[in-house]
């Protein structure tokens, strides 16, 4: 759960740079959100909804970070 509080905590710090969430919105497009849906029932995913305030790119911000998969 430690792992998981510091990429909350990183990917936080991704929302205060508009131009880097967007590079890394079109990432999760492209790769991640696939690969998210693929394994949601067999790996840990962690979804983080920014605030309106911060995020101002998408109506629904929403970044999904993709953790290792337990054996």
């Amino acid at each position: 759960m430690q792992n998981g509080l510091v990429i909350f905590h990183r990917a936080s710090l991704w929302c205060n740079s508009e131009t880097r969430l967007h590079i890394f919105w079109k990432i999760c497009n492209t790769f991640f959100l696939g690969l998210f849906l693929a394994r949601l029932y067999l790996c840990f995913g962690l979804v983080i909804i920014c605030s309106l305030n911060s995020c101002t790119i998408l109506s629904i911000k929403i970044i999904l970070i993709i953790l290792p998969c337990g054996s």
